[in-house]
C-alpha cells in the first residue's frame, strides 16, 4: 500500500536588499539561504504580461501615476464647455415652464448630444481609469501615486454634472420640438 505524504512547505521569499551580498537573482552559496543552500535563478519578468520585473527594474526610479486619465477628463470637460458656449451663441429664448432659457435650434441637436456624452460620461470613465490604474500601481512598492489627479477628476465630475444639465435641457428641447412638429 502506498503512503500519501504532503509536499514540503515552500521556501520563504528572498530578501530584496539591493547591493547586499548574496541578494542578487541567481546567486548561490552563503547568501540569504545559508551555506550550501542553492535556489534556481529568479526570472527577470513579472507575472503580469512579461514586462521587466523587480530584478530588471532595480536601477530605475519608480513608476508614477499616469496623467492620461486627467488629460482625457480635462479635455472632455473643456470641449464640452466650448460646446455649451456654441449652443448659447446660436440659441433662441424658450419658455421651459420654470424659467425662460436660451435653447439651441433643433437642427443642432447633435451638439447637445456630443456635449452630454463628453461631460458626464467621458469624465466619469477617466476618473474610473485613474482610480483603477492608481490602485493597480500600488502593488509595486516603487509606484508613486498622485492623489491630486484623483481630486481634480472628482471635481471635474461634479462640475461636469452641472454642465451636463445645460446639454440635457438643450437636448430635451430639441427632441420635444422634433416630436411636436411630427
Amino acid at each position: 500500500m502506498s503512503r500519501v505524504t504532503t509536499p514540503p512547505p515552500p521556501l520563504p521569499p528572498r530578501p530584496r536588499r539591493e547591493g547586499a551580498p548574496g541578494a542578487g537573482a541567481g546567486t548561490s552559496g552563503a547568501g540569504a539561504w545559508g551555506a550550501g543552500a542553492s535556489r534556481s535563478a529568479v526570472p527577470a519578468t513579472s507575472g503580469r504580461g512579461g514586462g521587466p520585473g523587480l530584478a530588471a527594474r532595480a536601477g530605475r526610479s519608480g513608476d508614477v501615476a499616469s496623467v492620461l486619465p486627467l488629460a482625457l477628463g480635462g479635455a472632455a470637460f473643456v470641449i464640452s464647455l466650448v460646446l455649451a458656449f456654441v449652443e448659447g451663441a446660436d440659441a433662441r429664448a424658450s419658455d421651459l415652464g420654470i424659467a425662460t432659457l436660451p435653447v439651441i435650434e433643433p437642427r443642432l441637436w447633435w451638439v447637445a448630444l456630443l456635449g452630454y456624452l463628453l461631460t458626464p460620461i467621458v469624465v466619469i470613465v477617466a476618473s474610473g481609469l485613474d482610480r483603477l490604474w492608481q490602485r493597480a500601481g500600488l502593488r509595486d512598492r516603487r509606484f508613486t501615486p498622485r492623489p491630486l489627479y484623483s481630486t481634480v477628476l472628482t471635481w471635474l465630475v461634479r462640475v461636469g454634472f452641472v454642465l451636463a444639465l445645460w446639454h440635457i435641457v438643450n437636448l430635451a428641447a430639441a427632441i420635444s420640438d422634433f416630436w411636436s412638429n411630427r
